[in-house]
């Protein structure tokens, strides 16, 4: 299971590619949260269904991940979409049952929060995995970091986008936009259960 449902203004429609005969554009879902930061999300939505920009529009789809000049590229992948009601709530809400995929990383903030950096792999339905990194927070993130590598869970959560800055060999710095999902949830599953 990966499941995303975002209620929030689609902007930047853009043509991306054709597959099989499909064409896809980018764009961005922007959803603020309660503290009044806005999550910038990337989607990628078939023409089929894409929304005009400045949309207030309901998706429904996968948090997805490729591989591109190894780079971990991180998306929104639409599989439904629909205009959403003026009064409608805004809405960022993931579930994935996965595996962790590498040991996890326990910190601390410089304040003494602790946090729990995990990376899992979601198969999709033709079993190519989405490899997904999580955030975890205070208590939860003792629960978190008491999991290893292989362990079967389902997580839940919101999908955020998180500014930061890269050092580079010349001693600059270059602005770059992170996306994880930060969870507040985390369950694990027997492998006799069956999750639909």
């Amino acid at each position: 299971m990966n499941k995303v449902i975002l209620v929030g203004i689609i902007k930047n429609i853009e043509f991306s590619h054709e597959c099989h005969g499909e064409s896809f554009s980018n764009g961005i879902i922007e959803i603020p949260r309660l503290s009044g930061v806005v999550d910038s999300l990337p989607v990628v939505i078939s023409d089929l269904i894409a929304p005009a920009s400045d949309t207030k529009v309901k998706i429904i789809g996968e948090f997805r991940s490729r591989n591109i000049d190894n780079r971990c590229i991180l998306y929104i992948f639409a599989q439904e979409v629909y205009k959403a009601g003026e009064d409608e709530t805004v809405c960022n809400e993931i579930t994935i049952e996965s595996y962790i995929c590498k040991p996890v990383v326990k910190r601390t903030t410089p304040k003494g929060k602790a946090i729990a950096d995990v990376i899992v792999a979601c198969n999709r339905l033709n079993g190519k995995p989405d490899y997904i990194p999580c955030i975890f927070w205070g208590r939860i993130a003792f629960i978190a970091a008491n999991h290893e590598v292989g362990d079967h869970v389902m997580i839940s959560g919101r999908i955020q986008s998180r500014e930061y800055a890269k050092a580079l060999a010349d001693g600059t710095t270059e602005s770059k936009v992170a996306y994880e999902v930060s969870a507040f949830n985390i369950l694990d599953i027997e492998e006799s259960e069956v999750i639909e």
